[in-house]
């Protein structure tokens, strides 16, 4: 679940650069020193498919935990369609991604 953006009115699926957004759910904490983690958002096409090649790391947080990481969306970011992935490493395991369901729409 992804939080208003702290912008009165603001839909649950609505970004604005330069905005506080907000992410619930769990395993969401990641190494924010390793450069493979952390939180990426990702263009989609008009049908929801991801360009992972296009993804923006997400460089400002507020807070990061299991269950709730609270982010700036980045300046740069281009208006259009998004989807928000968390890229964690758990034990020695490989790399795991976490999609929200959500496509948002950055204004």
């Amino acid at each position: 679940m992804i939080g208003p953006d702290h912008r009165n009115g603001s839909p649950d699926t609505e970004l604005a650069p330069g905005h506080n957004a907000r992410i619930l759910g769990n395993r969401l904490r990641f190494d924010l020193a390793d450069p493979e983690q952390g939180l990426f958002i990702v263009p989609v096409d008009a049908a929801g498919l991801l360009n992972p090649g296009e993804a923006v790391k997400v460089e400002e947080f507020t807070r990061v935990t299991p269950k709730e990481i609270t982010f700036r969306v980045p300046d740069t970011l281009s208006p259009g369609l998004y989807k928000l992935e968390v890229r964690a490493k758990y034990g020695k395991s490989g790399l795991r991604t976490g999609e929200l369901e959500d496509v948002l729409t950055v204004i």
